[in-house]
């Protein structure tokens, strides 16, 4: 029983300590209250100046081959021949023999021209003969009065001539249409399509095949008002690149023509443009690409990453004050990875110096305007 009370004793002492102590430090204790942390998120910029840039005028196009031809029969007959040449997807030169037909019949006419131009010269021999000995009689006679032209077999010599003449133009329709039988390709270029066989028999007029040319290749393009205010001066001759729709450039093309007259359907400007026949250009008949077209410098403009530039069209850039601040961008040029816009009317020109822009390269969709953020400089302009 004592042993119990004495645990008993103990146990309220050991309690007792306890609280004394809690309260103790609870009166020493002292509570620090920290302020929240206000995060600023890091935004890559580039510093960018307003001054006189320039850049090229994109717009899209479709080459076109400057020769494209269906090829017809002049003549007819049954094809004896079709060259490995004359199928589709062949590359040809000019002059390649592509399809022949018989020709027999042909041979013949010529044979029979050729005939009738000799009984023609033996006609016009035999009339000037007659005309000569006509003239010698008359001034043998001594006629006082001239000589008829009758009389001197001059109406039958100039028959004889004409006749000769016609003759001459016959055998050479005869020896064009037997050239005709063969068909040869007009210019260098690639079959598109064959339409004959061999042993068909073709009518004259009837088409062959097509060809379209692959050495001399075009380019018309169209632009608006705003593009064409836009397009660098002196623009004849000048050199526009050519790219594919992924932007790899695959040639060059030279400007020749145009803007004489505006489409009568798009109200548009037209240029047309020759591709540069180089070994490096890879410019096919028939590609959807984009052309990049001198542009001419201006004033009061912006040079900045294509990346600057959102979906939206907008650019985002930080203030003095750090805070996001957007405009609008109306984009004049493109220069490879960079756009040239138009300087905003955002903020009032000091001392007449060139205003200086801290452009965001890498515009989130999270921005807003008149957060603040830290400026933090761009790996490279």
């Amino acid at each position: 029983m004592n042993s119990r009370r004495i645990w008993f004793v103990v146990s309220v002492i050991i309690l007792v300590l306890i609280v004394a102590i809690v309260v103790v430090l609870e009166d020493e204790a002292q509570i620090v209250q920290k302020a929240p942390e206000v995060y600023v998120p890091l935004v890559s910029v580039v510093e960018v100046q307003s001054q006189d840039n320039g850049g090229s005028i994109q717009t899209f196009a479709q080459v076109n081959p400057r020769w494209n031809l269906t090829v017809k029969s002049r003549v007819g007959g049954e094809v004896v021949r079709v060259s490995e040449k004359a199928f589709a997807g062949q590359v040809v030169e000019k002059g390649d023999l592509l399809i022949s037909i018989d020709d027999s019949a042909y041979q013949v006419a010529l044979r029979e021209a050729e005939q009738a131009v000799l009984s023609a010269q033996i006609a016009l021999t035999r009339e000037q003969a007659r005309a000569d000995r006509a003239q010698a009689e008359w001034a043998a006679a001594g006629n006082s009065s001239p000589p008829t032209q009758l009389a001197l077999n001059i109406p039958q010599l100039e028959l004889a001539k004409r006749l000769l003449g016609a003759e001459q133009s016959r055998l050479l329709v005869a020896k064009n249409r037997l050239a005709d039988t063969t068909i040869s390709a007009p210019f260098s270029g690639i079959v598109t399509q064959r339409n004959v066989s061999i042993g068909q028999n073709v009518n004259e007029g009837e088409d062959l095949l097509d060809i379209v040319g692959n050495e001399n290749l075009e380019i018309a393009v169209s632009l608006g008002r705003q593009q064409w205010e836009m397009l660098a001066e002196n623009w004849r001759n000048k050199v526009a690149l050519i790219t594919d729709m992924a932007g790899v450039e695959i040639g060059e093309a030279i400007i020749k023509r145009g803007g004489g007259f505006l489409d009568p359907q798009t109200r548009q400007y037209r240029l047309f443009l020759e591709v540069e026949n180089t070994p490096n250009s890879r410019v096919l008949p028939g590609d959807y690409i984009s052309v990049q077209l001198p542009g001419r410098h201006i004033a009061e403009t912006l040079r900045i990453p294509q990346t600057a530039l959102t979906r939206e069209g907008l650019v985002w850039y930080v203030d003095g004050d750090n805070r996001l601040r957007k405009f609008v961008a109306q984009v004049l040029f493109y220069s490879g990875s960079y756009i040239v816009v138009k300087t905003p009317d955002v903020e009032a020109r000091e001392n007449s110096s060139p205003r200086s822009f801290l452009i965001a390269t890498t515009p989130l969709a999270s921005y807003l305007a008149g957060n603040r953020v830290e400026a933090m400089p761009a790996g490279g302009n």
